[in-house]
């Protein structure tokens, strides 16, 4: 994910995906509330001391250690998948029962069992490689192995696993 690579890097150590959520898990999580869509987290010289300063300026308290900075990254991550569904739902009129996340994020558990439970509803997750998938299928369509796209859905739902994390609150 995109500012994780980042924090992996925090110590001379380097830290895998699943160790860092493994420390995340282990924090409080909603301690900051910070926009990771604005400007200045695009591309900063250092994406730690950009969160952390985000933070003091607004008076929070001040991730630092990975597992904090991870947390506070997967909070926020949360929060925009909730704001952007809400969005969804006022723009549509209707109620979606369910979030579905693909690609990398799929598969960080955490994030999906905050998101569901920020949510309130549940969360389906994966495949993984989604956009490789979406590649292939469309090629596949292509060439007729596939009739259309509701063809190439069915397949790829049939022969898929998807984790489901329901609200624990």
């Amino acid at each position: 994910m995109w500012c994780l690579q980042e924090i992996a890097c925090l110590t001379d150590y380097q830290f895998s995906y699943q160790e860092m959520a493994e420390q995340a898990a282990s924090v409080h999580a909603f301690l900051q509330e910070i926009d990771l869509n604005h400007d200045r987290f695009n591309n900063p010289k250092n994406m730690n001391e950009e969160i952390q300063a985000a933070c003091r300026e607004s008076g929070q308290p001040i991730p630092k250690t990975v597992g904090e900075l991870v947390m506070c990254v997967y909070s926020n991550l949360s929060r925009i998948y909730a704001r952007e569904l809400k969005q969804l739902e006022d723009l549509s009129g209707k109620t979606i029962d369910y979030l579905h996340v693909v690609g990398g994020g799929s598969n960080v558990s955490l994030l999906n069992q905050l998101t569901a439970n920020l949510i309130g509803k549940e969360v389906i997750a994966g495949p993984g490689e989604a956009t490789a998938i979406g590649n292939i299928l469309v090629q596949m369509i292509s060439v007729g192995e596939f009739e259309n796209l509701s063809q190439a859905r069915h397949w790829l739902a049939s022969s898929s696993s998807f984790e489901c994390y329901r609200p624990q609150i």
